[in-house]
């Protein structure tokens, strides 16, 4: 599927989704190809995802996600679909720093 992240053409298992405005991605392979790590944890029904000494918490079908302790909000919340938690691309900006474009002409995301 059509990702560029660092610079380089990367094959995730889902297409970006643009959901009447939010584009959503699958977390866990977008962190595996930024470097990072993405982990569900089942007693707390999160994910959390790790990336350049910075870790962040999401849960489904709720807008906050805390990074190192401190809470942000999204405009949109996570959820969960075909065996993938999917943020939205704001999620990137708000936990790591790191800003993540979604050009719909040809549906590649950049990160």
């Amino acid at each position: 599927m059509p990702y560029v992240i660092a610079g380089r053409q990367v094959q995730v298992d889902a297409e970006p989704r643009n959901l009447n405005g939010p584009i959503f991605v699958p977390l866990k392979p977008v962190m595996q190809a930024m470097g990072g790590r993405a982990d569900w944890d089942d007693a707390s029904n999160s994910v959390t995802a790790s990336f350049n000494g910075r870790t962040a918490r999401v849960f489904e079908n709720t807008p906050a996600v805390n990074v190192d302790g401190q809470q942000h909000t999204m405009s949109v919340p996570p959820f969960i679909d075909q065996g993938h938690t999917w943020v939205p691309i704001e999620f990137f900006q708000a936990a790591f720093g790191t800003i993540a474009t979604y050009d719909g002409n040809s549906n590649t995301l950049n990160a």
